[in-house]
């Protein structure tokens, strides 16, 4: 009978230096330079501890983006409590302090099928907070959206994402009128005014 590997405890201290370590290395090097070398390195730590945690380095990238996920399931849910969530949704789609961690799973996802299944998954979840949060407070201030929330949220994620990726790589062209251009927006959403009703004038 085959002997069960022993997997390392979600909950220890040891995981989550090795977690650290991975995504500093990521950040600053790419995903292809997590190695459970590089990652046993820098959490100083032996490499072999990369593998009892993480069978396979697949299973360390996994755990990495679920963390994250948490992470932002969190700080959604807290920050789309806000009395302007669109206002703060806005400037969370162009936090710029995430962006590299964005870059690198989204290239990762292109090579590992099971990391692509995990960031669908998760990301779904993600929109059904930011649309039942917003659907909400659209009810709660009688302000019936002129385009569908669903819409709304890809359209704030998409601008806003592509604005602090490209900002990451210094381009600016047509930064400062795109996010003019989406604050009046969102200006006119929350006020319950017809969208870009200024622009005609």
């Amino acid at each position: 009978m085959a002997r069960q590997r022993r997997i390392g405890l979600a909950s220890s201290d040891t995981r989550r230096m090795l977690l650290d370590a991975a995504e500093k290395i990521m950040i600053e090097d790419g995903y292809a330079a997590v190695t459970s070398r590089r990652v046993g390195t820098r959490a100083d730590l032996k490499p072999q501890l990369v593998h009892y945690y993480f069978p396979a380095m697949e299973d360390l990238f996994i755990a990495l983006h679920r963390r994250r996920h948490d992470r932002m399931i969190v700080l959604a849910t807290d920050m789309l409590r806000s009395d302007d969530p669109l206002a703060v949704l806005w400037e969370q789609c162009c936090d710029r302090s995430h962006v590299k961690l964005t870059i690198e799973f989204m290239a990762l996802a292109n090579h590992r099928s099971a990391i692509r299944a995990e960031m669908t998954k998760e990301a779904e979840i993600f929109r059904d907070i930011q649309h039942s949060a917003l659907s909400r407070h659209f009810a709660m201030k009688g302000i019936e959206p002129p385009i569908p929330v669903s819409a709304l949220i890809i359209l704030l994620a998409s601008v806003g994402t592509q604005l602090a990726m490209q900002g990451e790589t210094g381009l600016s062209f047509g930064h400062e009128e795109t996010r003019a251009l989406m604050e009046r927006l969102i200006d006119d959403i929350s006020a319950g005014r017809p969208v870009w009703h200024h622009l005609s004038g």
